[in-house]
């Protein structure tokens, strides 16, 4: 495990303890068209869809980490009174450092608890999509990266915040909602992720759906 826990707070670009809170624009969960009621909860699940990189500069260098696989390990979401939580932990496999030579890490990341803000987009060109503003559930740090092997080598703590544009809007119903992160993402909605002192970027889709009593049926936020 690369990624050293920090307290009680600690990324997933994308897992998680993730809390979603959906404010005023997407306030209640719906598999079908039955509303869940307060305290009703699901199991949920992310899976990483092609691979994802986080990509920044260490020492002056370019630095680039890969990882081919992504999970909810414990994932849920619970209506709770006029918001949806979702708790869990974020794991990646099959992660590599590409970029700079000759550095190394372990194979998989998991996380602690995080938070997720789900909200229509803060712009005028983006107000009809639907965002999830991730944050550390608390201090300022999702986790931090061991790198060994190289020039770079030491620890190297990843903070801020990173949003998440969903496929789907509100509304509408599907089995699965697609997650993308990207640098054109992030700083249309204002966030800002930092690894180790330098800006950084996440690139990486994931597909969230419902793996309880309701796996494989249609749910949606509703305004």
């Amino acid at each position: 495990m690369v990624w050293q826990k920090l307290g009680a707070a600690l990324f997933v670009v994308l897992a998680v303890c993730a809390v979603i809170a959906i404010p005023s624009q997407a306030t209640v969960l719906e598999v079908g068209t039955t509303k869940f009621t307060n305290g009703q909860e699901e199991t949920f699940k992310v899976t990483e869809i092609g691979m994802g990189t986080i990509s920044t500069k260490i020492l002056g260098q370019n630095f680039k980490k890969t990882h081919t696989g992504m999970e909810i390990v414990e994932g849920k979401l619970v209506q709770n009174g006029t918001t949806v939580e979702g708790t869990g932990k974020l794991r990646l496999t099959g992660v590599t450092v590409d970029e700079p030579a000759g550095c190394k890490t372990g194979s998989t990341i998991e996380t602690t608890a995080i938070r997720g803000v789900v909200a229509h987009g803060n712009t005028e060109a983006t107000k009809e999509k639907l965002y999830i503003k991730f944050t550390p559930a608390s201090g300022e740090t999702f986790a931090t990266l061991k790198l060994e092997g190289c020039a770079a080598a030491g620890s190297y703590p990843l903070k801020g915040s990173v949003y998440g544009e969903m496929s789907n809007l509100t509304g509408v119903l599907a089995v699965k909602t697609q997650v993308n992160f990207s640098a054109a993402i992030n700083s249309s909605q204002g966030g800002a992720l930092t690894f180790g002192k330098e800006p950084a970027v996440l690139t990486a889709s994931g597909e969230g759906e419902l793996a309880g009593a309701n796996a494989g049926k249609e749910w949606r936020l509703t305004e």
